[in-house]
C-alpha cells in the first residue's frame, strides 16, 4: 500500500446488513435444536428482535445451554444471543 500525503487515518464505517429474514433465523435455529440430540427442543424459546436472537426456557444442564447457545450464533445473520435460559435444577424447592 502506497502512502497518501495529507492523509492522516482512514476511518471504516461500513456495515454489512444480513440478508435474511428474521423468520427464516428462527425457523434454522429452531431446526438446529431439534437436530441436536443434546438440546430439548420444546423446552427452548426462540425470539428475535431486529439481529438479536432471545433464548428463553428451561434446560436440564450447563452443557444442554451452551449447546443451545452455540446453536444459535452457528445460524447466518445473527449478531448478537441473549441467552436468558434457565437450568431446571435451580427452579426446584429443597426440603
Amino acid at each position: 500500500m502506497s502512502k497518501l500525503y495529507g492523509i492522516k487515518g482512514v476511518l471504516n464505517s461500513i456495515a454489512i446488513k444480513p440478508t435474511v429474514s428474521p423468520i427464516d433465523v428462527k425457523n434454522k435455529i429452531i431446526n438446529e435444536f431439534k437436530r441436536n440430540a443434546a438440546i430439548d427442543a420444546n423446552e427452548v424459546q426462540v425470539e428475535i428482535k431486529e439481529n438479536q436472537v432471545i433464548l428463553k426456557g428451561k434446560v436440564r444442564n450447563w452443557f444442554e445451554m451452551q449447546e443451545a447457545v452455540n446453536a444459535a450464533w452457528s445460524v447466518p445473520g445473527v449478531s448478537s444471543v441473549n441467552n436468558q435460559l434457565r437450568l431446571k435444577s435451580l427452579d426446584k424447592t429443597i426440603y
